[in-house]
């Protein structure tokens, strides 16, 4: 009877460790899926830390309309493009009456400004 007694608790400590290691499993499995998830989505959405600010003017044109952004302005890196360019972000803040605007439907819209090169 004692025998008996002592082998179904050796059996259920060894499920229970068995239970145990494969909780343990399942957890590194999650943590590198989502540290893949992770990596995909930066890459992928341009997610990044890289912060420029401008040292000289930045002369830029849009569609035959000129303009300069000043020295000074915070340039934050969206994406480096394949076909060998950038596209960078930065932030306005208009104190001013709204200037005219058209609201879109476009969810996606991404119309950049041209930074003209130096000759």
């Amino acid at each position: 009877m004692f025998l008996k007694k002592e082998m179904m608790h050796i059996k259920q400590h060894g499920e229970d460790n068995l239970k145990v290691l494969l909780i343990m499993i399942l957890i590194f499995i999650g943590s590198i899926a989502g540290f893949l998830v992770g990596q995909f989505w930066r890459e992928s959405f341009g997610v990044r830390n890289e912060i420029y600010i401008l040292k000289t003017p930045l002369p830029v044109e849009h569609e035959g309309n000129k303009g300069v952004i000043p020295i000074g302005t915070t340039l934050y890196l969206d994406k480096s493009m394949k076909e060998g360019f950038s596209r960078y972000y930065i932030y306005i803040n208009i104190d001013a009456p709204q200037p005219q605007t058209f609201l879109t439907k476009e969810r996606n819209l991404i119309a950049p400004i041209w930074a003209l090169r130096k000759e």
